[in-house]
């Protein structure tokens, strides 16, 4: 039995040859594995610092897009006073103004202008001008004067209107204390004490709404219309009441509507008394 002895093949020549070229490219494919590492490392720092410069400002543009929007403070406004409410006629009295205008300015009147004088001869009598009229809707207008001096103290005048021969009838009066009274005058059948006076609405015109000096004039004015009348003192608006209770009659200009403003023997003067009648 022989000694036998394996032993490894000795390299061939080629493989001799082939070593050296072997380790040069072991030695390139590190240095290419080395450069590549270092190619990545240098790659990410830079992408880290670009990274870094750029994603703060889209941060804050994202978040300055998503944040509410700055409300400006601004001052309040400085309070202004609310106007007072002014006055202002109501419908009925526009309606019967301006029926009365049409018919004053297209129409003849049923009666004036005429002008005259009204005598007080006693307490117990109502001095009074007829239009000598039978309306139920209509304008009435006059000018008084006032008495003068020497009977300033008391004194009344106005109209008396929708009048019947019965004591039965409507009367407006202003007196020398700047007092006006609406009232509706009815027959006191069963007393001798005359007829019954109902005070509708009475008030005060002041200066110079009124004119109170002696032998000074104030225009008065009555429009009636849909039983309502309207009362008009120096082109100003003052009272308004319903006069249903009677339909129609006529109309007089007249003084001393209160006993007590009458003077024996002085007169109350009047000019352009006018009536218009309203269709």
């Amino acid at each position: 039995m022989s000694d036998d002895v394996v032993r490894p093949n000795p390299p061939s020549s080629t493989q001799a040859s082939d070593a050296p070229r072997l380790a040069q490219i072991n030695r390139q494919a590190r240095w290419a594995l080395l450069a590549a590492l270092i190619a990545l490392g240098v790659v990410s720092a830079i992408t880290a610092v670009v990274v870094s410069a750029v994603a703060p400002p889209l941060v804050a543009e994202v978040a300055e897009r998503r944040k509410p929007p700055t409300r400006t403070p601004t001052s309040a406004p400085a309070p202004t006073a609310t106007p007072a409410p002014t006055s202002t006629p109501d419908a009925a009295r526009q309606a019967a103004e301006a029926r009365a205008a049409r018919v004053m300015s297209d129409t003849t009147p049923v009666r004036g202008p005429v002008s005259g004088r009204l005598l007080q001869t006693s307490t117990d009598d109502v001095p009074i001008f007829a239009a000598y009229v039978d309306v139920r809707d209509f304008v009435a207008e006059a000018v008084f004067v006032n008495p003068d001096a020497t009977t300033l103290d008391a004194w009344d005048y106005g109209f008396i209107f929708r009048a019947s021969r019965s004591n039965l009838d409507y009367r407006f009066s202003l007196n020398a204390q700047g007092q006006w009274s609406l009232q509706l005058v009815r027959p006191r059948v069963t007393s001798p004490d005359g007829p019954l006076f109902t005070v509708l609405q009475r008030g005060w015109l002041p200066a110079p709404d009124f004119n109170l000096s002696a032998l000074a004039a104030n225009h008065v004015r009555l429009i009636v219309s849909a039983d309502v009348v309207y009362v008009y003192v120096n082109g100003q608006f003052i009272a308004q009441a319903p006069v249903a209770e009677i339909q129609r009659g006529d109309v007089y200009a007249a003084t001393s509507l209160w006993t007590e403003n009458s003077v024996p023997g002085r007169y109350v003067r009047f000019r352009d008394f006018t009536v218009w009648e309203l269709p």
